[in-house]
């Protein structure tokens, strides 16, 4: 069956995705972008109009003007000839990590599941141990965690760490979520300290566990909470406290702001779980309304302000006393880059 496109669909899938989180709605959901095999109105495939080019080492990443199967932006990476070495997709404005991330030795992950080797010019699986879904990845100094599935295991969930720049893997837990219970998110997020955060199931509810490094133990860090999200600096983490997986199993879910530094709890953010970060503020997205908020983490969360937002933010920064942000904007069946300062 031929398959057709439209980006109606796409942006409306995005938007319940983000949308149906809304910690104000006390609600949360898990959903999978899909691929549209059918569509009685698509007539055309949409494309992108975006002239983007970013040097990174040896190699350059450009978006080319073709849409994936899965609603995704192609990039293609060539090397220091122009010569194409290979491509990858992303949904940047779904996705919490960025476009690509170069590591202390060299490589540089692309997306959420590629891998540019710096030493042996070619792209790879970013995880091949977890072959059956690498669900998310956080990187830190010198480490690269992980948190996915493997073949053969049933719904065993893996948290595993990979030292960058031996390459050396271990796995440093595992669980199991209950039948027909399975979210499509789950984070793994560092702090300053290099001890790693993950999502966990614990008698018969949402938790997050924390991993030390250095003693090689596991402990939990909170219960009826998941999704943690970590600030750059490793700082402050942000996740949603709630009760259940499912939203008929949930009584309360909200987001919590966290001070890794004196490890306590600061305040309930409102907003979706897609966020942002600068050194002074965290933002998350309120797709009910359309905005970003914005919360000083200078001053335990507070809120200090709202940024109309109709478009697909992937990147903000707080730079010179102005918000910018980077987003894809979608008119006459195109994706193009808007760039916005607030």
């Amino acid at each position: 069956m031929k398959k057709t496109y439209i980006v109606i669909a796409i942006l409306l899938l995005l938007a319940s995705f983000v949308g149906v989180t809304n910690a104000d709605n006390l609600k949360s959901f898990f959903l999978q972008d899909k691929v549209l095999e059918t569509d009685p109105y698509a007539k055309e495939k949409p494309s992108v109009s975006v002239k983007n080019s970013e040097r990174v080492g040896d190699i350059t990443i450009n978006n080319t003007s073709e849409i994936s199967d899965d609603g995704g932006l192609i990039f293609t990476i060539k090397d220091k000839d122009n010569n194409l070495i290979g491509e990858f997709t992303y949904k940047a404005w779904t996705e919490k990590n960025p476009i690509f991330n170069t590591l202390s030795n060299g490589d540089v992950v692309l997306g959420s599941n590629m891998i540019y080797k710096n030493k042996e010019k070619k792209i790879e699986n970013l995880c091949p141990t977890l072959d059956n879904g690498l669900l998310d990845f956080a990187v830190s100094k010198n480490k690269l965690a992980f948190i996915g599935t493997k073949s053969n295991t049933g719904s065993t969930v893996f948290i595993c760490i990979q030292d960058i720049n031996t390459g050396e893997m271990q796995t440093v837990d595992t669980f199991k979520y209950p039948d027909l219970t399975y979210p499509a998110n789950v984070y793994v997020s560092w702090d300053q300290d290099q001890n790693l955060y993950y999502d966990f199931y614990e008698n018969g509810k949402p938790a997050i566990k924390v991993y030390n490094d250095d003693s090689k133990e596991a402990s939990l860090a909170f219960s009826n909470a998941m999704n943690p999200q970590g600030s750059p600096n490793g700082e402050y983490l942000v996740f949603e406290s709630t009760d259940g997986l499912n939203i008929s199993e949930q009584s309360y879910s909200y987001l919590t702001l966290f001070n890794n530094n004196t490890k306590t709890k600061e305040g309930k953010l409102s907003g979706s779980r897609r966020i942002f970060w600068t050194n002074e503020y965290v933002i998350t997205k309120n797709t009910g309304e359309d905005k970003l908020e914005v919360f000083d983490l200078k001053n335990k969360g507070k809120k200090v302000q709202d940024i109309t937002s109709e478009d697909l933010a992937f990147e903000v920064k707080y730079e010179n006393g102005k918000f910018k942000i980077k987003s894809y904007q979608f008119k006459e069946n195109k994706f193009f880059l808007k760039n916005s300062e607030y």
